[in-house]
């Protein structure tokens, strides 16, 4: 047995894979036993022993499918990382996604078919005032998705929860401070075929109507506002409260006068969207910030028509009008947020959320067609807008004490909330014409003398609350690697709501169907307003509301 036949003999056994060592001058004696010893060395390396970490993303997928799993109530949970994948651009197009909730109108929540007041909307937890006046309901289009970490609806009962809705409870949270500094900043410009750049109607408004905002264009005058909850009404020998003739005159000849449709260029959409933020560190403690600021600018012209029937005399249906609508909306959204947070470690924070929102609707409506009462056509004319604006300043804490084991944990927690709901309709304006021909067979439009032809409404309600809360958990262990835990906790609600309606309208007025054929900016002019005959007076309705205040505990 030589030694080079066993080195091939070994080698093409462990194949190409294996490095052997040759050894020379092994000597082997017959009758005896040589031993030495061979390494074998891999050509492969061994890594060493690694870890991946994966940080927690507030509002991202995985993180609040953990939070779905381990919530006891039935629940839908949408964030921040779905709605911008979906393109989402406010909660209320958000909420379209969720299974057994409907979204009417674009920003009114039915859960299970249930209206909305059934409901209830709760920003970081605590109530939302409605800036709605005939609605207990917060319109979820104010609220954009870029200053949202997530959405959950709620279905079903909670303890830690307001008792009043029937049907579901719609959770917003915020954006919390981030953990390093980012800052991001995006421009759109939209363009939508048969409608941008073409004609609309629209009317003569303000110098900052795209900023939502009105210039007082369209305020109450103030000769009339000083006044404030008189009726103008004229004294006489059985009424002695009221204004003179002359006093009166004035209030018409103040109001403005704009009250036609205009054609006009459809601008394109527009937004902008600007966000930042940064956390600052200082040994244990820390502090955050995060600013949010959007801007929205909208248009859109809808062409339909509406038909509407009723039972005849013979038991059949006759049409009672048939009207063709050329409505044009401008919606202007522009709103920001400003959380402010301080830590502790990891077991304790502060912070605060001050958020303003608003939302703006410039509605112009024209609308023609025929109409049974008359047995002819007839043109309605419609100017409105309405400001809703939604402020809330919320303070919070909270904080996580360990005991005397790891696994019981003490965590308080506390918030007060202020917030306000506006709506603002500053001098909606309609006025109606009716379809007639004259002595010489010529068409003719003339100023019905019908209730609300040339009305001019004043609205404005606000809606003011006050909430304090506290939680205290403890936090146990059970058996295995199981916890329990146990809270109690209560929540003091102030609620204020009030609301001022005022409408104006024209009495009287020239008989002479040529002066009521007339556009209504020469009908309503300072020549056509005043005590004599044949002219314009203008008496009021005020009416103001004020609702009970409303605590519960």
């Amino acid at each position: 047995f030589k030694q080079k036949t066993a080195y091939e003999m070994l080698r093409s056994l462990v194949g190409s894979e294996m490095c052997i060592r040759d050894r020379d001058n092994i000597e082997i004696l017959p009758g005896l036993v040589t031993e030495r010893t061979i390494e074998l060395t891999p050509i492969s390396l061994e890594l060493e022993e690694y870890v991946v970490l994966a940080p927690h993303i507030e509002g991202g997928i995985a993180s609040l499918q953990q939070e779905k799993k381990e919530v006891s109530t039935v629940a839908d949970v949408i964030g921040a990382e779905q709605m911008t994948k979906s393109g989402d651009s406010d909660a209320a197009a958000a909420l379209k996604r969720v299974t057994g909730l409907t979204v009417v109108g674009g920003k009114y929540v039915y859960v299970r078919g249930l209206g909305e007041r059934y409901s209830c909307t709760l920003l970081n937890g605590s109530l939302l005032p409605s800036p709605e006046p005939e609605r207990r309901v917060v319109p979820l289009d104010i609220f954009p998705t870029n200053i949202l970490e997530s959405i959950i609806i709620t279905k079903t009962f909670s303890p830690d929860l307001p008792g009043e809705f029937g049907g579901g409870a719609v959770l917003l949270r915020t954006r919390g401070v981030p953990d390093d500094f980012f800052f991001k900043a995006s421009i759109s410009v939209g363009y939508a075929f048969g409608d941008t750049f073409t004609q609309g109607i629209s009317y003569r408004g303000g110098t900052t109507d795209w900023l939502g905002i009105d210039d007082g264009t369209r305020a109450l005058p103030k000769l009339i506002a000083d006044q404030g909850e008189k009726k103008l009404v004229e004294k006489t020998p059985f009424q002695q409260e009221g204004f003179t003739a002359e006093e009166i005159e004035r209030f018409g000849e103040a109001m403005p006068n704009t009250w036609s449709a205009r054609s006009t260029l459809t601008a394109p959409p527009l937004g902008l969207a600007i966000m930042g933020g940064d956390r600052f560190k200082f040994g244990e403690h820390a502090f955050g910030i995060l600013g949010s600021f959007s801007y929205g600018y909208d248009t859109g012209n809808v062409t339909k028509t509406k038909s509407s029937f009723a039972q005849g005399s013979e038991g059949d249906l006759v049409l009672e009008r048939k009207l063709r609508y050329d409505i044009a909306n401008t919606n202007v959204k522009m709103g920001g947020i400003l959380d402010l947070g301080y830590f502790i470690g990891d077991d304790h924070k502060i912070g605060s959320t001050m958020l303003l929102i608003r939302t703006t609707d410039n509605d112009t409506a024209v609308a023609e067609g025929f109409n049974r009462e008359i047995a002819d056509d007839i043109r309605i004319t419609r100017l409105g807008w309405v400001e809703q604006m939604l402020i809330a300043e919320q303070v919070r804490g909270s904080h996580l004490f360990r005991l005397a084991s790891e696994r019981w944990k003490l965590r308080p927690e506390y918030r007060y909330t202020f917030s306000t709901g506006t709506r603002y309709e500053p001098d909606r304006r309609m006025t109606r014409y009716d379809h007639t021909k004259d002595e010489e067979g010529n068409d003719l439009w003339i100023l019905t003398p019908a209730t609300l032809s040339n009305e001019r409404l004043y609205s404005d309600l606000t809606d003011l609350n006050h909430e304090v809360g506290a939680d205290i958990g403890l936090e146990f262990p059970l058996w295995l690697e199981l916890t329990g835990l146990f809270k109690q906790g209560f929540s003091f609600f102030h609620k204020e709501r009030e609301v001022d309606t005022r409408r104006f309208q024209f009495g009287k007025g020239p008989k002479d169907a040529a002066i009521r054929s007339l556009p209504p900016e020469e009908l309503f002019s300072p020549d056509n307003i005043g005590p004599e005959k044949n002219q314009f007076v203008l008496p009021v309705s005020y009416t103001h509301l004020t609702l009970p205040t409303i605590y519960s505990v």
